[in-house]
């Protein structure tokens, strides 16, 4: 993205926020000076005025300061109540656009890429910036207006202030060399902070203080934080440091051609080449001139600083573009099939998933079973079409993402209300139905009769909220999965993980009723990912998977002649066997 482009996104925002406090932000920021250049030049003649015995024409300029500076005063109250009112309000847009692009794009394997992560850490930590478009334009223009009217004025007097905008040239051209110097060191330092944010949520994190405070492991977790920080601040604080060379060399510049200006000045009062009106006019306007040259190359490199944050935004945004279609067509059958697909997650050395050739056909219910780490979980993501396959091909009927509802064991703890959590926005369910859903998920203490607990508050950010277990969350993503489970594809993983085993078992037979009715009923596919291997004589067909293959497909008696399957099934019984010995 180009610095216009950059800029002319960045002044977007703005005023997609709020067009109407937009323009009152730049237009009251950049004509606010030149009440205060009124303000000095009605000053300037009124003294004199006054030093030639023109009282009554003095009076007159003291009026005009009088009103100038008031007129200074409340354009500055209001134009930063305005500022206020806009910042809120571009903050939130952003806040929105960015959760409409992640949520806009049927993908998940953008987080697995360093660099997506490196500039959404950016973005995330100095979105403050993204709020400042027509803030920092307004102040960029009305201090260049303040610095040209100064300009203009004191030339006048001498031709020597001449070399102030072209120092000023001189600084603007140093603050973006000093961009770029911050900018790179912002992106090596991303990794290392998103890194040190990490840890600080592992050690301030509720869920994990009990474990640290009982393992000793915090100083551990401390000191890892700490070597992160350290490493990010040293990486910005050397980006800085080469960005100080930049800006000082900039205020050497302007600070030798003011020096010179005001020498020159001098000299053309003292040869009676200007006025006592224009000599007091500049003396007052060049009293500021090195504060607001100071303070155009603050805001220069303010809206530098926002233009990288854009630009990482930019970057953002069309890593989340769509892309190609992720599945193909598969003619005229029906079912999900799977050519030859592999997928290797970003930095990895050997695939997750190799060469898997398969066909889920519509009508019946998989169970995919297998070791931890054999690839169960990735090619339940890729047959959701949140990953797309580093090679081979995924196919459907019309070659279109099948609709799917999916209960995982990464599930989101969402603190909402409970018929909201469950819900989640869907008003074609009614408080009947997700009380049916919150039932069978064994939450029904929670719902209550007539559904009358389904406003009960989950977490602690929510006002007066319960703190559910960990336990308890995953129940809230299965009443979701019971909600939906009428799609014509399931995809449940490890949906049970965090269940004590006695409840676990009753809420997989739900969940297998569930599957068994839509692919009779709706002939529909189901596939289920649990380390309860009690559930594969239930299903119609058994996936086999070792060490990212496909091993064997086929109903659990033939599969039981597998010696990799019947160890997997024998070791498990027996857990439970041993755990449960009333069952």
């Amino acid at each position: 993205m180009t610095f216009r482009g950059a800029l002319r996104e960045l002044l977007r925002l703005s005023f997609r926020a709020d067009s109407r406090a937009a323009w009152i932000t730049v237009l009251t920021f950049t004509v606010r000076p030149v009440a205060t250049v009124a303000a000095s030049v009605a000053i300037a003649v009124m003294v004199a005025r006054w030093a030639a015995d023109e009282f009554s024409a003095g009076v007159v300029f003291l009026g005009v300061a009088c009103a100038a500076l008031a007129a200074q005063v409340l354009l500055g109250r209001y134009s930063l109540t305005v500022s206020a009112r806009l910042v809120d309000a571009t903050n939130r847009l952003v806040d929105e656009d960015l959760q409409r692009a992640l949520y806009g794009v049927r993908s998940i394997e953008h987080f697995s890429e360093r660099s997506f992560l490196d500039d959404l850490q950016i973005v995330r930590s100095e979105q403050p910036r993204l709020t400042e478009g027509a803030d920092v334009v307004g102040l960029i223009l009305g201090t260049s207006v303040r610095l040209g009217s100064t300009v203009l004025i004191t030339v006048l007097a001498t031709p020597w202030l001449l070399l102030l905008p072209v120092a000023a040239i001189g600084a603007y051209l140093c603050v973006r060399r000093r961009e770029a110097a911050v900018g790179a060191a912002q992106r090596a330092a991303a990794e290392h902070a998103r890194t040190s944010a990490e840890l600080a949520g592992i050690g301030t994190d509720e869920r994990h203080t009990g474990e640290l405070l009982l393992s000793r492991g915090g100083e551990f977790v401390l000191e890892a934080h700490r070597r992160a920080a350290e490493a990010a601040e040293a990486t910005r604080s050397a980006g800085l440091w080469r960005g100080a060379r930049w800006t000082a060399l900039g205020a050497v510049l302007t600070s030798a051609a003011l020096a010179v200006g005001i020498a020159g000045l001098v000299h053309a009062l003292d040869h009676g080449t200007t006025d006592l009106a224009t000599t007091l006019a500049s003396l007052l306007l060049l009293s500021t001139t090195t504060s607001l040259v100071g303070a155009l190359a603050r805001y220069l490199t303010s809206c530098a600083d926002s233009i990288r944050v854009v630009r990482a935004l930019d970057r953002v945004y069309r890593r989340l573009r769509p892309g190609s279609r992720r599945f193909q067509d598969t003619g005229d059958s029906t079912g999900i099939e799977l050519w030859d697909v592999s997928y290797r997650y970003p930095g990895a050395e050997t695939p997750a998933v190799h060469d898997v050739s398969l066909r889920l056909d519509a009508g019946r219910t998989y169970a995919l079973v297998g070791a931890n780490g054999s690839g169960k979980t990735t090619l339940v993501t890729l047959l959701s079409g949140l990953v797309q396959p580093s090679s081979g091909e995924i196919r459907t009927a019309g070659g279109c993402a099948p609709d799917i509802t999916a209960v995982t064991q990464d599930f989101a703890e969402l603190e909402f209300e409970l018929r909201d959590a469950v819900r989640l926005g869907d008003d074609r369910f009614t408080d009947a139905d997700v009380t049916h859903a919150v039932n069978l998920a064994g939450l029904e203490h929670w719902a209550g009769p007539d559904s009358a607990g389904l406003g009960r508050a989950l977490g602690a950010t929510m006002p007066h909220g319960t703190r559910p277990s960990h336990g308890q969350w995953q129940r809230v993503a299965l009443a979701r999965g019971f909600l939906r489970a009428d799609a014509p594809v399931l995809l449940f993983d490890e949906p049970t993980s965090a269940i004590d085993p006695i409840a676990e078992e009753t809420l997989l037979d739900r969940l297998m009723d569930r599957a068994r009715a839509v692919t009779r009923n709706r002939h529909g596919i189901a596939v289920i990912v649990t380390h309860r291997m009690s559930l594969a004589p239930e299903a119609d067909e058994v996936i086999l998977l070792h060490e990212g293959r496909v091993v064997a497909v086929g109903p659990h008696a033939e599969l039981l002649d597998v010696p990799l399957y019947a160890r997997l099934y024998d070791a498990q019984r027996a857990g439970y066997l041993v755990d449960e010995p009333n069952s």
